[in-house]
């Protein structure tokens, strides 16, 4: 079969589906048929269903929407579980087929269009930029402070608007809660039982599992005890809800509907499925109303919200405009404050504008100063239209330049400031508060974007805008939304951390594979692995054209579950770090200088194997029995990083330091190594993890000074047999391999 033949059977499957899913709307009760179908797609127990099992139900349910809703009230026939089935399946295979088909696309390979088409797939079947949470405080706190205005324009004010999504989610939840024991239990309980005993070898089963496994197979077994027809029965009559009911007027009840409501009259003005994304909120006849996925609804709401908005003009330009933009930068600055002291962020800042000539200024939203490092920050606070995510390129590169790319050339007009003035200066417009940047003194600027609403997926991968002529050089910003820096400021926590952070996605981007990830993705990998070099993709080889990171969220809906009461254990989110590593980094952080702020950061881009060995070096240290007035050292060779570790009692503080340097100088040279650890310990101060740290990467050069302090080093000591691993034990420094192969012709002590 060739490529334009299997095409063609694609197209040909999806419209079967279409046609037999078409056929039971029209010969039964469809609304009854939708409600049973959707709730056999998306209702279970709550620890049960993660973004993996249940992520793309909102957009199934949109596909069953867009087929069924043309049949509403046309049959009072009662429906069965048999159908229920059909359509669930009919359902899976149109959006697997339709999804193929948009991956393949038909332009050759003309880079904007494969970079329209990735997007397009997104949009099509991605729902929910942000936890319903973090979009309704948006809806609150941005256009809620237009209530007024929106209710005499639409029937409903925005928080009112918004509090419905939350009484029809409620009523769900309710619902679910009251009859998931009752109800489902018994089928789901069986279901799960099935698969175990089937992924069991026939030989290996008890007697029990081998009579369980000759039972009716689930769906039958489903069928035979009524689940789907009692689902049937009870979800029209109870899940559905009349907002009436939850206290709303008809006038309100109205506007929402014109807003974000699902109702036959919009399905007949509809040329595409993807339409319904902008209505998930599904009108009965009876006008009552059901609630799939209130992440997508929040969405589709704040998007209708704009669009009412934009309908005046003045007023969108004007007052609306300039408090979202207020408030994203309020926003921005109130979760950079989590990590950065406030005394080293500078808010809505002026400072020459050297392009127009003297007496000129420009401005500058945020600057945090943080040791060494300074980060020049823009928000924006623009619209990403949904005909840019649908394949309209010349929108889309809109989009992406007003969010992104004028933001990034604003902070990088700053940045150019900063480098071509030997004093650079910046004040902060509302208080006065001097920044000046001490040059010789600065060791990294990072560049900053934050966008109001997440832009499709693309903010970790701006590489690929260059086909549509943005980012022409080489340098990007590390571009995020704001409800993706709320989870990202929470779970970072220290500004070396966030730093690095920042330099690993930005890092990303420059590589040669195209890195497919959303935010929230990179940060639960970042977390697990700080996208230490080699990368954790890279151990299954390299010859990648693409990569796709995702599953490192499941953790963040679990904690968002945890937080809704839905399930009963908090995840722990954490930097996977030893525990000695974060006794380190609590001295470094206490230290506060620009040196322990520089060494944190270079400490985070060490391989995990690295980290053990100096987690295992500072535990040996602490457990050696040391000789007064001695300097005992230790130097090995993980992961290509030379790891110096000296310790003394009885020995000045200020000689202890003064040697470790030497001996660090000496081991890095000898072993013509870049890259070098020293950790120095006094095991004597109890109050001090360390008395001196550094992290060093340099390329090695011949350097006679050294050579000559090798030529005077005393001879070695000899190394107490009871301090080491036998050969053929496994090596202290985390490798896994033998110690005779691996550290000990490395050790000095």
């Amino acid at each position: 079969m060739d490529f334009t033949e299997w095409i063609e059977e694609m197209q040909l499957e999806a419209s079967k589906q279409v046609a037999k899913l078409e056929e039971i709307g029209r010969s039964s009760n469809a609304e009854k048929l939708f409600v049973s179908t959707l709730l056999t797609m998306s209702i279970g127990p709550a620890s049960e269903i993660s973004e993996a099992t249940h992520g793309t139900v909102p957009v199934k349910t949109e596909v069953l929407a867009y087929h069924l809703y043309p049949f509403f009230g046309a049959s009072d026939e009662d429906i069965s579980p048999v159908e229920v089935e059909v359509c669930k399946a009919a359902t899976d295979k149109i959006l697997a087929a339709n999804g193929l088909l948009i991956e393949v696309g038909s332009e050759g390979d003309d880079p904007s269009a494969s970079l329209a088409r990735q997007i397009e797939r997104q949009a099509r079947i991605v729902r929910g930029s942000a936890y319903q949470e973090q979009t309704a405080s948006e809806i609150i706190e941005v256009q809620g402070r237009f209530d007024g205005w929106f209710e005499a324009k639409v029937g409903i004010s925005p928080t009112r608007a918004q509090e419905a999504l939350w009484k029809i989610y409620e009523h769900g939840n309710a619902f679910v809660r009251s009859n998931i024991e009752g109800v489902f239990a018994e089928a789901y309980t069986y279901e799960k039982e099935w698969r175990r005993v089937q992924k069991i070898k026939p030989d290996r089963r008890t007697a029990k599992e081998r009579a369980f496994a000759s039972a009716l197979p689930k769906k039958e077994y489903a069928m035979q005890y009524g689940w789907v027809q009692k689902m049937s029965e009870l979800g029209f009559l109870n899940y559905p809800v009349h907002l009436q009911t939850q206290g709303f007027t008809d006038p309100e009840v109205a506007g929402l509907e014109q807003l974000i409501g699902m109702t036959q009259a919009k399905r007949a003005g509809m040329a595409d499925v993807v339409e319904v994304k902008q209505s998930p909120l599904f009108f009965l006849n009876d006008k009552r109303v059901v609630l799939v996925d209130i992440a997508n609804a929040m969405d589709a709401l704040w998007d209708a919200l704009e669009s009412v908005a934009r309908s005046d003009q003045a007023f969108h330009d004007g007052k609306y405009q300039v408090h979202k933009g207020k408030w994203l930068e309020g926003k921005s600055v109130e979760y950079l404050s989590r990590i950065f002291p406030a005394e080293s962020i500078y808010d809505s800042l002026s400072y020459p504008d050297l392009a127009k000539g003297a007496g000129s200024t420009t401005e500058l939203d945020i600057a945090v100063a943080c040791g060494p490092f300074l980060i020049l920050v823009e928000a924006k606070a623009k619209q990403f239209r949904l005909e840019g995510q649908l394949g309209d390129v010349g929108r889309l590169r809109t989009d992406i330049k007003k969010n992104v790319q004028d933001a990034f050339e604003q902070a990088k007009r700053a940045a150019d400031y900063i480098e071509a003035t030997d004093v650079p200066e910046f004040t902060e417009i509302k208080t006065g508060r001097k920044l000046r940047i001490n040059k010789s003194r600065l060791k990294k600027t990072f560049l900053m974007t934050v966008s109001l609403h997440q832009l499709a997926g693309l903010a970790t991968t701006l590489a690929v805008f260059k086909d549509l002529g943005l980012f022409s050089g080489s340098e990007y910003p590390f571009s995020i939304s704001i409800a993706d820096l709320d989870f990202v400021t929470e779970f970072v926590r220290h500004p070396d951390v966030f730093l690095h952070y920042i330099k690993k996605r930005l890092e990303v981007q420059q590589i040669d594979v195209s890195i497919l990830v959303d935010e929230l993705d990179f940060l639960g990998a970042y977390l697990d692995t700080r996208f230490a070099r080699p990368y954790f993709w890279e151990k299954h080889g390299t010859d990648f054209n693409a990569i796709s990171i995702g599953g490192f969220s499941a953790a963040f809906d679990d904690l968002m579950l945890f937080r809704r009461g839905l399930i009963t254990d908090e995840p722990k989110i954490a930097l996977d770090i030893p525990p000695e590593i974060t006794e380190i980094f609590g001295q470094l952080r206490d230290t506060d200088n620009d040196h322990s702020s520089q060494v944190a950061f270079e400490i985070l881009g060490l391989t995990n194997n690295v980290l053990r060995a100096i987690g295992q070096l500072l535990r040996e240290i602490r457990a050696a029995e040391l000789i007064w007035g001695n300097i005992r050292r230790q130097a090995l060779v993980v992961d290509d990083v030379v790891i110096i570790g000296t310790a003394a009692v009885g020995v000045p503080p200020a000689e202890l330091i003064r040697r470790s340097k030497e001996i660090a100088k000496i081991e890095k040279y000898r072993r013509r190594a870049t890259l070098a650890f020293t950790l120095a310990v006094a095991p004597g101060d109890k109050a001090a993890v360390f008395a001196y740290i550094d992290c060093t990467e340099e390329p090695w050069v011949y350097n006679i000074q050294v050579e000559r302090l090798i030529a005077a080093e005393p001879p070695k000591a000899p190394v107490a047999p009871s301090r080491l691993p036998k050969p053929n034990e496994t090596c202290f420094c985390g490798s896994g391999r033998k110690f005779k192969k691996c550290c000990a012709g490395n050790l000095n002590r």
